[in-house]
């Protein structure tokens, strides 16, 4: 699950021109004060495209995309705390950033609430992501309603919130979607 989250997450970053620069280009804007420069640098050292993975330096380039206002920045600190269990900062980045409409964090928000098993705030923030088409939510929102979990017990919503994630087939969330609107239908 966190490897389709982080896949999709680096699709819907990267569909913004980094192959259309090269890195050097990227780099110059970076160090001439680009926040989304910076923000592209940290994506490509997070996950070593083209070059070795350095979480460190990943690191330093959100840091100074999140203070240039690139709140997909101020989303991966987030992830990065909340990965590594400091829930205290990854709360902290992740209102900041839904603040300022990073839907992605609103639900990694219920992802905290879920993960402290308070089903009702889960429930109520995947259904602000779900609401905004953030498929992450709209799957875990989907196991709520299937489980009645947060919520009454809903098969009916559930079906329909894996049926909206099956109309794209490049859905990192397809795959498991699809499993789970079959064992409903059994």
């Amino acid at each position: 699950m966190k490897k389709l989250i982080t896949l999709f997450f680096i699709l819907l970053t990267l569909s913004s021109n980094i192959n259309a620069k090269s890195f050097e280009e990227i780099e110059k804007e970076a160090l001439n004060g680009s926040a989304e420069a910076n923000f592209k640098i940290g994506l490509v050292y997070e996950y070593g495209v083209g070059f070795e993975k350095n979480q460190k330096k990943a690191l330093e380039y959100y840091i100074k995309a999140h203070k240039g206002g690139i709140y997909k920045a101020t989303t991966k600190l987030g992830i990065y705390f909340y990965e590594r269990g400091n829930e205290s900062s990854a709360i902290n980045y992740f209102k900041e950033a839904a603040q300022n409409g990073e839907n992605l964090s609103i639900a990694y928000i219920g992802k905290l609430y879920e993960d402290k098993k308070d089903f009702k705030k889960a429930f109520f923030y995947y259904k602000n992501a779900s609401d905004k088409g953030v498929s992450f939510a709209k799957i875990k929102l989907a196991r709520l309603y299937k489980e009645g979990l947060g919520t009454k017990k809903d098969i009916s919503k559930s079906r329909q919130l894996y049926n909206e994630i099956l109309k794209n087939k490049n859905n990192p969330f397809y795959k498991e979607a699809l499993n789970n609107y079959n064992i409903l239908n059994k």
